[in-house]
């Protein structure tokens, strides 16, 4: 698909994901996909993380942190590893689906979608807010912090619900599962690697001890 195409897809997925989270493609096709998808967001994220990071002489670290995320983090931890322990867990530890691996990258590609389009507007805010507006203190904070954080942390909890709901129907769609079982998927793992997290915890705890 050309590029265009891709974008089309991509804002798809947040108006009209039972419709727009059909397409099967390959491994490749999935990261393809999602690299030209991402090319404008990062574009956006590193102008605005270099405008709110040159008040603080920071803005090469933020630069650096949405260029690491959109080009190596979410890729591959989020798309490729994240499909992974997934498939292992869901598909190959419990059977609960019959598709394979590479049906669960193109699931997990769309996931990220809603996610991908608001991470540059998001991680300027949440790392640097205070540098925006209005730099005169309130009780020793200052008044820049109270008036745009919560800006950021609005976007994300509405993009974040959004994302919750297309990753149930990218889940539905792809493994050919209902909804209900897709979100009960979705806990499951979450409870899993709850469980081998606090075990691993304890036993790192136990060894220093």
């Amino acid at each position: 698909m050309s590029y265009q195409d891709n974008l089309k897809n991509a804002f798809g997925v947040l108006l009209h994901p039972g419709k727009e989270t059909k397409r099967q493609m390959g491994i490749g096709e999935s990261l393809k996909f999602y690299y030209s998808v991402m090319i404008i967001p990062m574009i956006l994220g590193i102008i605005l993380g270099a405008v709110i990071g040159m008040s603080s002489g920071g803005a090469v670290a933020m630069i650096s942190a949405v260029l690491l995320d959109y080009v190596i983090v979410f890729p591959i931890v989020s798309i490729l590893v994240g499909a992974g322990i997934y498939h292992a867990i869901i598909g190959k530890l419990f059977k609960l689906y019959k598709g394979n691996y590479e049906r669960v990258v193109n699931a997990f590609t769309y996931m990220i979608i809603p996610f991908l389009l608001i991470y540059w507007i998001v991680l300027p805010l949440s790392v640097n807010s205070s540098l925006l507006g209005s730099t005169v203190a309130v009780n020793g904070i200052p008044s820049g912090v109270s008036a745009l954080a919560p800006i950021g942390l609005l976007l994300t909890v509405i993009f974040g619900i959004w994302a919750l709901i297309v990753s149930v129907i990218a889940l539905s769609t792809q493994l050919n599962i209902s909804r209900v079982k897709a979100f009960g998927t979705m806990v499951l793992e979450g409870v899993i690697i709850g469980i081998i997290y606090l075990v691993v915890v304890l036993m790192v705890t136990a060894i220093a001890l």
